[in-house]
C-alpha cells in the first residue's frame, strides 16, 4: 500500500526540523573541529620554518551514536512538545487529510480560487481571466514525440563541400557499403 500521499505531509512537517537540526548538530561539530585545528596550526606558525609540521583539515565523519543522540534531543526538545502537535494535527487537516476538530469536516482542496498566470496568455477562448490556471496553459500544450537525431531537420541543409571540408567520416548507407 503506497501511503505517500497521507505520509507527505509528515515528512514535510517532522523531517523539516529534524534535518535542520541535523545541520546545525553538523555545524556545531565542525565549528569545534576547526578551532581545535586553528590552534595546532597556529602553534606550528610559532616553530622554525623548517620543522612546521602543518596539520591537515580532515573534520571526523558522524558516527551513528551522535547521531542517535541528535535524535533523541530533538524528539525531547521539539516533538514532546504540544505546540509542535498541535502543529502538526493542523497541518494534516488544512491539507483535508484529517478532519477538523472545529467542524467535524475534512478540507476540501479544489484549486486557488484566483488564476494564477497573466491574462495575456489565456488563450482567446478561455472563460475567463479569472480562472485562467497554469492547468489551462499544460491542457493547451500539444506534445511531439522526441526524434532520435535532434539535429535531423538539419542535416539534409548541411549536405554539401562544406561537409567533406570538416574532416568528418559519416557512416556509410547499406546501399554504398555493398557497392563498394
Amino acid at each position: 500500500m503506497n501511503m505517500t500521499d497521507l505520509l507527505q505531509v509528515m515528512d514535510l512537517v517532522v523531517n523539516g526540523p529534524l534535518k535542520a537540526h541535523m545541520r546545525r548538530f553538523r555545524c556545531a561539530s565542525l565549528f569545534a573541529y576547526f578551532q581545535s585545528w586553528k590552534v595546532k596550526w597556529l602553534q606550528e606558525l610559532l616553530k622554525p620554518a623548517g620543522t612546521r609540521v602543518m596539520p591537515a583539515f580532515s573534520p571526523p565523519k558522524p558516527v551513528l551514536i551522535d547521531g542517535l543522540n541528535m535524535l533523541r534531543t530533538v524528539s525531547a526538545e521539539v516533538f514532546a512538545k504540544d505546540e509542535f502537535k498541535q502543529g502538526l494535527v493542523r497541518a494534516f487537516v488544512k491539507v483535508g487529510i484529517a478532519e477538523s476538530a472545529d467542524t467535524g469536516n475534512f478540507y476540501n482542496y479544489t484549486s486557488h480560487s484566483r488564476g494564477s498566470m497573466p491574462a495575456i496568455l489565456a488563450p482567446a477562448d478561455s472563460p475567463s481571466e479569472e480562472q485562467f490556471t497554469l492547468g489551462n496553459v499544460a491542457a493547451e500544450l500539444e506534445l511531439e514525440p522526441r526524434r532520435a537525431n535532434l539535429l535531423g531537420a538539419f542535416d539534409d541543409a548541411a549536405d554539401g563541400p562544406a561537409d567533406e571540408a570538416d574532416g568528418q567520416d559519416e557512416p556509410a548507407d547499406a546501399a554504398d557499403g555493398a557497392a563498394a
